[in-house]
C-alpha cells in the first residue's frame, strides 16, 4: 500500500439550505464529500470503499446514497458535483452476529477518519493506517464494524540549526583570513551593514 496520502481539504461551497422565513444558510464544506456516485476515480470516495471491501464478508454489499435528514433538501451550486454521500454496508445473513448491517453515516467522515490522521492535526494531513473488522474501544457490543487504527505520525522534523552569532562570524572569518594571509592572499573584513546599503564581504 502507498505510504503516500493526499490531504483532507474542505473546500469552499456554495451549497445552502433554504431559510424557513429568512435567506438560505450556507452548507458547512465538510458535511459534503467529493464522492460520484458510480465513480471509480481513485482520488474519491470510491478508493476508500474498495478498501473496505478487502476486510468485508463475500458477499456485503454497498451502497452509496444521498440522503437528507431534515425537512429541507440542501441546494447545490450548478457543476458542484459533492453532496451528502451516505454509506450503507450490508453483510450476509449468516454473519449477523458477527458484523454489524445499515447506514454508516456520511462517507465524508469515513474518509476523513482514512486521510486525516485526526482533526487537531490540520484537518487532513494524511497519515497510513490500517482498517479492520472489531469491535468499537471499550464496546461490550456482539456486532463488529470497520474500525481505522492510524500508524504513529510521523517523527516531528529536527529543530532548525542555532542562528549564527556575529562572534562565530568573526571567528570563522579571523581562521579564514589566517589561512589566506599563510598563501599569500588577500585578507577580509566584515562591514556592518547601514539602512538602505548593501552589505558584505570588501577586500581592505
Amino acid at each position: 500500500m502507498s505510504t503516500t496520502y493526499p490531504p483532507y481539504i474542505e473546500e469552499p461551497t456554495g451549497a445552502v439550505v433554504p431559510g424557513v422565513s429568512g435567506p438560505p444558510t450556507p452548507v458547512l464544506p465538510g458535511t459534503l464529500c467529493n464522492y460520484n456516485q458510480g465513480s471509480t476515480d481513485p482520488t474519491d470516495g470510491w478508493a476508500f470503499i474498495q478498501v473496505l471491501q478487502k476486510i468485508c464478508p463475500a458477499g456485503t454489499t454497498f451502497s452509496v446514497q444521498q440522503v437528507n435528514y431534515g425537512p429541507f433538501q440542501p441546494m447545490y451550486p450548478a457543476g458542484e458535483t459533492r453532496r451528502q454521500w451516505t454509506l450503507f454496508i450490508v453483510f450476509p445473513s449468516d454473519t449477523i452476529m458477527k458484523v454489524f448491517s445499515g447506514d454508516y453515516g456520511y462517507l465524508e467522515n469515513w474518509m476523513r477518519e482514512w486521510l486525516g490522521y485526526n482533526d487537531i492535526n490540520g484537518g487532513g494531513i494524511g497519515n497510513p493506517g490500517t482498517w479492520a473488522l472489531a469491535r468499537s474501544p471499550g464496546s461490550t457490543s456482539l456486532y463488529l464494524i470497520p474500525v481505522y487504527t492510524p500508524t504513529a505520525p510521523p517523527p516531528p522534523p529536527p529543530p532548525p540549526p542555532p542562528a549564527v552569532t556575529i562572534t562565530q562570524l568573526d571567528a570563522d572569518l579571523a581562521s579564514y583570513n589566517a589561512a589566506q594571509t599563510a598563501a599569500g592572499q588577500p585578507t577580509y573584513a566584515l562591514v556592518p551593514m547601514a539602512p538602505g546599503i548593501p552589505g558584505g564581504p570588501v577586500v581592505p
